[in-house]
């Protein structure tokens, strides 16, 4: 198989999960390339103090190397700063990174779904904060996640009582739901 190099790519970080020692297991969603594998090696060493850190909630530009399945991270750089989310709509960014982790397939173009992607990120900082305290916070983030599985291609229930069921999907929070995404909350603290 040849060697690819992409330059430039922007990118968001979807899954981060440490590999072996010093480095880490990426998954990040592209324009042009979709969903891709990356390992980011020594992530976790001292690159990871000098570079600040990968966060899930940063749009980054980034460069790899790629021979196989998995590529290579050259580098990242991030542009402009992370998007404040706190609480409940940290566990929709969560929701909406596993649902895009287990419908789309790797190396898949999917220019809508990054832009539905950014709209979704975008719209959960715009939301006011007063919907959220009052129990309402899925208002904002239903209709951005709804606009996000329609560009991903899979079908939502009636009602929105679920979508993608075959993937073990629901829209609207459930217990189940809400316990995966804190114990992932959980996880990416600890990483």
């Amino acid at each position: 198989m040849s060697a690819d190099r992409v330059q430039d790519v922007p990118a968001y970080i979807l899954q981060k999960r440490p590999y072996r020692e010093p480095s880490l297991l990426l998954e990040a969603l592209t324009p042009e390339h979709g969903r891709v594998g990356l390992i980011a090696r020594g992530a976790r060493g001292q690159s990871k103090r000098r570079s600040g850190g990968i966060d899930l909630l940063q749009r980054y530009r980034m460069q790899w190397h790629r021979r196989g399945e998995l590529g290579t991270l050259q580098s990242i750089e991030a542009e402009g700063s992370p998007h404040p989310l706190v609480g409940e709509r940290v566990l929709w960014v969560w929701y909406a990174n596993e649902l895009l982790l287990r419908a789309l397939a790797r190396d898949d173009p999917h220019a809508p779904v990054f832009d539905a992607y950014e709209a979704l990120l975008a719209g959960l900082v715009r939301a006011p904060r007063a919907a959220e305290q009052a129990g309402g916070g899925d208002a904002a983030a239903e209709p951005l996640l709804r606009q996000l599985v329609v560009c991903v291609g899979l079908p939502a229930a009636g009602g929105g009582a679920g979508l993608g069921r075959s993937a073990g999907l629901c829209l609207r929070r459930r217990a189940g739901c809400a316990c995966r995404c804190r114990r992932a909350l959980e996880r990416h603290r600890l990483a």
